[in-house]
């Protein structure tokens, strides 16, 4: 049986950032592994992930229902 797991989580895995986001509106689970790489995860409520890309920079920021800004990342080169 495949369990899906509504969660948002940002990883690092050799130095390439992952973002995995599934809190569009399901419910919510808790966290069944912790992966090598985590650097951050939330599942308390709803949000939004938004992405910005420019030439010299990406900037993606998760909000939740709320309004507050949960997790940022920032990539320049």
């Amino acid at each position: 049986m495949l369990i899906q797991q509504i969660i948002h989580e940002r990883l690092l895995i050799n130095d390439f950032p992952y973002i995995i986001n599934g809190l569009g509106g399901m419910s919510k689970y808790n966290f069944i592994k912790i992966y090598l790489g985590s650097r951050f995860r939330y599942n308390d409520e709803n949000g939004v992930l938004f992405a910005e890309a420019r030439k010299e920079q990406i900037a993606i920021k998760f909000i939740n229902v709320q309004g507050e800004i949960i997790d940022k990342l920032e990539i320049s080169n």
